[in-house]
């Protein structure tokens, strides 16, 4: 990638506790919960006089669009990376074919990164994060160290790729890590090269992971915010929102989902499907900034305000998480999601208003 900071480096945003670790027990008060609204500035250039330019406001258009350069590359631009080299860069297709990688054609240089990397059962929870000597062990494999940069794309309409991004920010090399904007679909419209064939493998280096706790939010903790929100005013959890990045029918409980034991949602929570931060599937580009905020906007968000999302088990609300993330708020995910939270009979959910779920859909989404 280019050696200029200001497209690839990431600039820090701060996190904040969303709540207590202490799950409150039935009838005692909780105290200390209380969450201040999410602050986000982008960093200015320093240079010589006259004095440099105030940053763009945040939520701005201005600042959307220079958020959106450090998470996206574009087709042309990986094309220009790919080909200079001036930054060590691993490319990586993440997916579960890897027949397809090898016998249908890939991004020429890239590297098929299972999604069992970052996606797999634990605790009897499907699609859970993996142990992180796991993940840094697939990605030594495939190339990753301390000092490249990293490219994800998959062959569908970017939640696997997603996905793992949230699973990288998590393990610290998100400020380093960048999404293909269209993903396959958009470098092959974009007339990129495809290869056949698997790649000689790399010799691996040294790869140093510095998770980051606050990016996942187990349930518990949930589950306490949801009983503050219940038992107190709403002002003690200032604009924190809970947003649910499944379909529609999955939300409201008419579609329950495999293994999703009460159908419905979590109280409190919005609907934000993931599937509407991108364009069809033989073109998923992601919505520009100020169609993306749009969406935000209409599921009751502000500009920067804290966000939860959550979904079925943990793909498409890693993916959101990523929208979330590009657009300045403050983010975490819950990776158990509504599989987790509806096995816990303790725990609300708010079901359909029919008492006779319908069958799940054939294909499932994480």
């Amino acid at each position: 990638m280019p050696p200029s900071p200001k497209v690839h480096r990431l600039p820090a945003v701060p996190m904040k506790t969303f709540g207590p670790t202490l799950r409150p027990r039935k009838g005692a008060p909780l105290a200390g919960i209380v969450l201040g609204a999410a602050l986000f500035s982008l960093m200015g250039t320093a240079c010589t006089a006259p004095a440099p330019p105030l940053p763009p406001e945040p939520g701005s258009l201005e600042a959307l669009e220079a958020r959106r350069a450090l998470f996206l590359v574009s087709p042309e631009e990986l094309g220009r990376l790919r080909d200079t080299q001036d930054v060590p860069l691993v490319i990586l297709e993440v997916g579960l074919d890897p027949d397809a990688f090898e016998a249908e054609g890939h991004v020429a240089g890239a590297h098929f990164l299972p999604w069992e990397a970052v996606s797999m059962e634990r605790g009897g929870l499907p699609n859970q994060v993996p142990p992180l000597d796991f993940l840094a062990g697939m990605l030594r494999e495939r190339g990753v160290t301390d000092a490249t940069r990293i490219v994800l794309y998959d062959r569908g309409a970017g939640l696997q790729a997603g996905r793992a991004w949230a699973v990288l920010d998590y393990a610290g090399l998100g400020a380093r890590t960048r999404l293909l904007d269209g993903q396959f679909a958009g470098w092959q419209a974009a007339g990129g090269e495809v290869t056949q064939g698997v790649p000689d493998a790399p010799t691996p280096g040294t790869l140093s992971l510095t998770p980051n706790p606050e990016v996942i939010l187990p349930g518990d903790r949930v589950a306490d915010l949801v009983w503050a929100r219940s038992t107190q005013s709403p002002a003690t959890l200032g604009e924190l929102h809970l947003l649910d990045a499944r379909p529609a029918e999955e939300y409201s409980g008419e579609i329950p989902g495999a293994d999703v034991a009460r159908p419905g949602h979590i109280p409190g929570a919005r609907n934000l499907p993931w599937r509407t931060t991108v364009g069809p599937d033989d073109a998923p580009f992601f919505l520009d900034p100020a169609a993306l905020q749009g969406l935000f906007a209409e599921a009751g968000m502000e500009p920067g305000s804290p966000v939860v999302t959550y979904c079925r088990t943990g793909g498409q609300a890693g993916q959101l998480y990523f929208v979330a993330r590009m657009l300045g708020h403050e983010a975490r995910f819950y990776d158990g999601s509504f599989v987790d939270w509806s096995r816990d009979t303790e725990r609300p959910v708010v079901s359909p208003s029919t008492t006779a779920a319908p069958e799940p859909l054939p294909q499932e989404t994480p």
